[in-house]
């Protein structure tokens, strides 16, 4: 059974959920068909084609197609444990989204949209791929990260926090720690 949601309706819901800023605004993307895939990038002229390059299928390179479809992306899902067939089966980017980021494996979740992105990034840009144990690592790590600084603390309460190492281009570095009652 597949779950539709309004997709008219707010984007609350994204800037509510308990993730970093970085994956609402991933998020947020996906579901306004901004981020820069090859469908996008033809429909402004900048690509040539809008088929996947990746997986060599006749499929658009969307949103849904780059973080999940792609036979690259697929093999990730799998391996972290998403094998339902109900899983695969909304082509709604926004209520696949939705109902995965507020589902009982949300923070699963997350973690293997934000990573299935960063690796396509990186073949796009850098020609680079991680090895699978090393994806599948970086979700689990992710994971971690996420439920220590989102999850409801054991008396029921939930207090946010997040803390970020920051470097960047400085010769110093600063630990960014927050706490959100």
């Amino acid at each position: 059974m597949v779950t539709h949601f309004n997709s008219n309706s707010s984007w609350s819901w994204i800037w509510k959920l308990k993730l970093p800023e970085k994956h609402k605004f991933l998020f947020w993307l996906a579901c306004h068909n901004s981020a820069p895939t090859l469908l996008l990038l033809n429909h402004r002229n900048i690509a040539s084609s809008t088929t996947c390059s990746h997986c060599g299928g006749l499929d658009d390179e969307t949103s849904l197609h780059c973080v999940r479809d792609c036979n690259f992306s697929r093999i990730i899902w799998q391996h972290v444990g998403f094998h339902d067939a109900n899983f695969y089966s909304n082509t709604d980017v926004i209520d696949w989204l939705k109902g995965g980021s507020l589902g009982l494996h949300s923070f699963h979740f997350a973690a293997t949209v934000w990573c299935a992105c960063r690796r396509r990034n990186l073949m796009c840009l850098s020609n680079e791929n991680y090895l699978l144990s090393c994806l599948s690592y970086n979700i689990h790590s992710m994971v971690d990260s996420l439920m220590s600084c989102f999850a409801p603390s054991s008396n029921g309460e939930s207090v946010d926090s997040f803390i970020k190492w920051n470097n960047g281009n400085h010769s110093c570095a600063s630990l960014l720690y927050m706490v959100v009652v």
